[in-house]
Protein backbone atom coordinates (compact mmCIF):
# COMPACT_ATOMS: atom_id res chain seq x y z
CA UNK A 1 0.00 0.00 0.00
CA UNK A 2 1.76 3.54 -1.34
CA UNK A 3 0.49 6.60 -1.06
CA UNK A 4 0.98 9.49 -4.25
CA UNK A 5 2.32 12.17 -2.37
CA UNK A 6 1.44 16.04 -4.10
CA UNK A 7 4.34 17.22 -5.63
CA UNK A 8 3.39 20.45 -4.64
CA UNK A 9 3.53 19.96 -1.41
CA UNK A 10 6.02 17.33 -0.27
CA UNK A 11 9.64 16.08 -2.33
CA UNK A 12 9.15 12.51 -2.52
CA UNK A 13 11.26 11.16 1.15
CA UNK A 14 12.80 8.00 -0.97
CA UNK A 15 14.74 8.36 -3.56
CA UNK A 16 13.45 6.97 -6.58
CA UNK A 17 14.51 3.37 -6.55
CA UNK A 18 12.29 -0.04 -7.14
CA UNK A 19 9.13 0.02 -8.98
CA UNK A 20 7.46 2.21 -6.92
CA UNK A 21 9.36 5.08 -7.72
CA UNK A 22 8.03 8.62 -6.44
CA UNK A 23 5.48 6.86 -4.02
CA UNK A 24 5.94 7.32 -0.18
CA UNK A 25 5.11 4.22 2.07
CA UNK A 26 1.87 4.05 3.53
CA UNK A 27 3.33 3.93 7.35
CA UNK A 28 4.69 7.82 6.40
CA UNK A 29 2.60 10.63 6.92
CA UNK A 30 0.79 10.72 3.22
CA UNK A 31 0.80 14.52 3.01
CA UNK A 32 -1.79 14.80 5.84
CA UNK A 33 -1.84 18.23 7.38
CA UNK A 34 -1.69 17.20 11.72
CA UNK A 35 -4.26 20.32 12.31
CA UNK A 36 -6.75 19.85 9.56
CA UNK A 37 -6.65 16.60 10.89
CA UNK A 38 -7.14 17.83 14.53
CA UNK A 39 -9.68 20.07 13.29
CA UNK A 40 -11.87 17.39 11.19
CA UNK A 41 -11.68 14.87 14.61
CA UNK A 42 -12.79 18.13 17.12
CA UNK A 43 -15.93 18.55 14.38
CA UNK A 44 -16.67 14.62 14.12
CA UNK A 45 -16.76 15.01 18.07
CA UNK A 46 -18.85 17.78 18.45
CA UNK A 47 -21.28 16.48 16.04
CA UNK A 48 -21.57 13.09 17.98
CA UNK A 49 -22.05 15.47 21.68
CA UNK A 50 -24.79 17.37 19.70
CA UNK A 51 -26.32 14.37 18.66
CA UNK A 52 -26.68 12.56 21.89
CA UNK A 53 -27.72 15.68 23.46
CA UNK A 54 -30.42 15.32 21.14
CA UNK A 55 -31.07 11.76 21.43
CA UNK A 56 -31.03 12.40 25.34
CA UNK A 57 -33.34 14.82 25.13
CA UNK A 58 -35.98 13.14 23.03
CA UNK A 59 -35.72 10.39 25.59
CA UNK A 60 -36.54 12.58 28.59
CA UNK A 61 -39.54 14.38 26.68
CA UNK A 62 -40.80 11.15 25.37
CA UNK A 63 -40.33 9.29 29.04
CA UNK A 64 -42.08 12.18 30.97
CA UNK A 65 -45.05 12.14 28.43
CA UNK A 66 -45.45 8.14 28.68
CA UNK A 67 -45.46 8.14 32.71
CA UNK A 68 -47.92 11.51 32.04
CA UNK A 69 -50.44 9.41 30.11
CA UNK A 70 -49.91 6.17 32.88
CA UNK A 71 -51.14 8.42 35.48
CA UNK A 72 -53.50 9.69 33.69
CA UNK A 73 -54.89 6.17 32.66
CA UNK A 74 -54.25 5.20 36.47
CA UNK A 75 -56.70 8.09 37.42
CA UNK A 76 -59.16 7.72 35.26
CA UNK A 77 -59.26 3.73 36.32
CA UNK A 78 -59.47 4.37 40.19
CA UNK A 79 -61.99 7.19 39.38
CA UNK A 80 -59.99 10.34 40.11
CA UNK A 81 -60.62 12.50 36.94
CA UNK A 82 -61.95 16.07 37.90
CA UNK A 83 -64.11 17.98 36.36
CA UNK A 84 -66.21 14.45 35.17
CA UNK A 85 -70.08 14.84 35.50
CA UNK A 86 -69.76 12.43 37.94
CA UNK A 87 -67.30 14.69 40.22
CA UNK A 88 -69.84 15.43 43.08
CA UNK A 89 -67.25 17.00 45.25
Amino acid sequence: MHCSPNPDLHPPSIPAQGPNKGETPAWQSCGRIPARERDDFYEFLACNLIFSAVALATALVRSRIVEARQARRLAARIGLVRGSVLDIR
